[in-house]
């Protein structure tokens, strides 16, 4: 799959995942002013003065009869929708759009890194889905040309088990 289409179908999937946890019945988020079970109502502390002295910001409070106790505030459920992703990585929502559907080129390493972040991805993988390397990884080939093309030469040919083999040794020191 090209880049464009996948961004897409991970940020959708995210979507679905957070409009899931949102709607989980054990889950508070949305429930402001909501009625619940008979007379049971969950309020932000905001909304009701007490004579008490308020708890920490960001507390709720459950009132349930005449009875009132105080619960932390459920974490607020991150959107994924096109405008949202957008703006936390810093593109106009039309640009990302276009990417999405293929009619542009993926954009920046930077803006590349951002989004992964954003969606929970791996960036090197993100980076080279978009056809890129980063920066990094670029100099690090850059500083030992002739040894690491012959490394990558070698290993181009390699089944994924003996590759991953590889990089465990190296990264545990065994060798």
């Amino acid at each position: 799959m090209e880049f464009g289409p996948w961004i897409r179908v991970v940020r959708e999937r995210k979507t679905e995942q957070a409009k899931q946890a949102a709607t989980d019945p054990g889950d508070l988020a949305g429930a402001v002013e909501a009625p619940m079970l008979g007379e049971q109502v969950v309020r932000y502390l905001a909304d009701e003065p007490d004579s008490r002295p308020a708890p920490r910001v960001g507390a709720y409070k459950r009132v349930v009869g005449s009875s009132s106790q105080v619960e932390a505030r459920p974490p607020a459920v991150r959107s994924f929708s096109l405008r949202q992703v957008a703006a936390r990585i810093g593109v106009e929502p039309s640009y990302l759009s276009r990417v999405e559907r293929g009619k542009e080129p993926p954009p920046s390493e930077e803006k590349i890194k951002a989004l992964a972040v954003e969606l929970d991805l791996d960036a090197d993988v993100l980076l080279a889905m978009a056809g890129k390397v980063s920066s990094e990884l670029k100099q690090v080939i850059m500083d030992r040309p002739e040894m690491f093309g012959q490394l990558l030469r070698e290993l181009r040919d390699l089944p994924d088990h003996a590759v991953l083999r590889l990089v465990r040794e190296v990264r545990d020191g065994d060798w």
